[in-house]
This record gives structure tokens, C-alpha cells and sequence, in this order.
């Protein structure tokens, strides 16, 4: 057998149609893809990539390679997290930062303190790639449905919006009101927030609008009185519980739901089967404790 990095990165090039997108996906640089993919070249005595003006092909022989090689290290993928998972384990998850802060870490301690051995790593940067290239084990998301080949997607709590405010400007959104021109709140992660929340609620309110790169940013901009912003209801629980900020108009169901996803071929693992049934009880909405 030639080295499995030579295989390894010959595998990403042909995957990728790149050295810099392999290098890149391997977490090397483009110098160290090169001289592995030349090593295993003169191992095998053929060439398996051809340079041309348009980037890098495959050979026949390559394209052969590459096939076995592909499917070879996916089978060597789920073979060690079904035996990562079987003991002791964690799992990596990715999430909206303002749904890990919001709603997951109040709740923390209660998920771990009931799943003994299973502990959460979070993360924000996480995706579909990272999902099926297995350096994710679950991600949650918020949106439509949505669906992707190999790719279990679990709704646990449907998304409902809704205009909050401190309970001083509460007013201003008031039956009768709707010719005053508000300070409406948006975020970056959320640019169709107020659309979508129009469309559901059969309603538009006028006014100015002031984005903000994220959501904390956004909550703390409507406390300290810059204006109101739509938000789903399952990150500003605390925030109406105590008091801190109302919902004059209600909220309403947009048609998103919060969900887990992750690979169909994973679903029967033991951390994540207990994850997904975990959310499913928790997605109602709740006090935190």
C-alpha cells in the first residue's frame, strides 16, 4: 500500500477539482497536497492528475482511484464514529450563537446532568460539509423546511415571531398608532425577520430601519431603547419572564421550525438518538430551570 496521506490527499485534489480547496479541507498547505499527490504518482508509476489551462483533470486511472479511495475512507469514517460514540463520548455541535446563548446553555446542565458520559462541545461555524465530512455531529438550524441527501433533519420546536420592546414603548405599537413611523431593529443573521413577520401576522408596521451584525447586539439596542425588533420567541424567554421586554402584539407562527440534522447513517448512535429525543421534550417553550 502507497501512504494513506498521499492517498488522502490525491482523494481531496480529485474531490475538490483543487489543490488549494484540498489543502484547504485537510487543513495543509498547497505545497505539502503537491508533493503528496507526486509521491503516490511515482509509487504507482501513472499519472493520476493532468494540469491544463483550465485548472486540474482527473485521468482514467485517477477517476479509478479516486472512486475506491472516496469510498474507502467514508467507510473508515463511520467505522470510527460508531466506535468513538460507543463508550464515554461527545458530541460536537453547531448552532446560531444566539440560539446556543439564548436557549441551549440555560438548559446545559440539565442535558448533562441527565446524560451522564455525553457531554456537548458548541460551536457557531458549522454546516452541511461539516456534517457529512463528519467534523460536525449534529447542527441545528432555524428556517423552512428543508431537506439533503443522507441528511435527517428533526424539527423540536416551531418558530414563532414576534415585535418585543421595552414596556415603555410598548405604545407606540398600539391599535390606532400605525401612522407613527418606528425604529425598526434588524439583524444580519435574520435580514427577512420583519418580512417574515409581516407576512404572518397580515400586518406592516412603517419606520426606519437600523441593522445590527447580531442578535445579542440587536437585544441589547432594543433594552436600551433604539427602537423594537422582530425575534422568535424561543431566544427572548428569559427577557419576557423577567419583565426586561414585552411582546405587545403577540407572536406568530412563521412556518420555520428549530431543528437538529445530521447524517442518516448516524441516527441510530446512542449520543446522538438521545440529543434528538432530549430536544423533542425541550422544544416547547419553557422556563429555563
Amino acid at each position: 500500500m502507497p501512504s494513506l496521506n498521499a492517498l488522502r490527499s490525491f482523494e481531496a485534489v480529485a474531490r475538490t477539482g483543487s489543490v488549494s480547496k484540498a489543502a484547504q479541507w485537510l487543513c495543509v498547505t498547497q505545497g505539502a497536497v503537491s508533493h503528496q499527490t507526486a509521491q503516490l504518482e511515482d509509487w504507482l508509476g501513472v499519472p493520476l492528475l493532468r494540469r491544463d489551462g483550465r485548472g486540474i483533470a482527473v485521468t482514467e486511472a485517477g477517476s479509478e482511484l479516486a472512486e475506491a479511495a472516496t469510498a474507502s475512507f467514508r467507510l473508515l469514517s463511520e467505522a470510527c464514529a460508531r466506535v468513538r460514540n460507543s463508550g464515554a463520548r461527545e458530541l460536537h455541535l453547531s448552532a446560531p450563537g444566539s440560539f446556543l446563548a439564548n436557549w441551549l446553555i440555560p438548559r446545559l446542565g440539565d442535558f448533562e446532568s441527565s446524560h451522564a458520559g455525553l457531554c456537548l462541545r458548541l460551536r457557531t461555524d458549522g454546516g452541511l460539509d461539516e456534517l457529512r465530512h463528519r467534523r460536525l455531529d449534529v447542527l441545528v438550524t432555524c428556517g423552512g423546511p428543508a431537506s439533503a441527501e443522507g441528511i435527517v433533519r428533526i424539527p423540536f420546536a416551531a418558530e414563532r415571531l414576534g415585535i418585543v420592546c421595552r414596556r415603555e414603548d410598548a405604545a407606540a405599537l398600539a391599535p390606532g398608532q400605525e401612522a407613527k413611523r418606528l425604529k425598526k431593529l434588524a439583524c444580519g443573521t435574520r435580514p427577512d425577520a420583519w418580512k417574515d413577520w409581516s407576512r404572518a401576522a397580515k400586518r406592516t408596521v412603517r419606520g426606519t430601519t437600523r441593522s445590527f451584525d447580531h442578535f445579542p447586539q440587536m437585544l441589547e439596542a432594543v433594552r436600551a431603547g433604539l427602537g423594537v425588533a422582530v425575534v422568535p420567541e424561543l431566544l427572548v424567554e428569559r427577557e419576557l419572564q423577567r419583565g426586561e421586554l414585552v411582546a405587545p402584539l403577540g407572536f406568530v407562527a412563521s412556518g420555520g421550525a428549530f431543528a437538529l440534522s445530521f447524517l442518516l447513517a448516524r441516527g441510530e448512535e446512542p449520543g446522538i438518538a438521545a440529543l434528538a429525543a432530549w430536544l423533542s421534550r425541550k422544544g416547547e417553550l419553557r422556563s429555563p430551570a
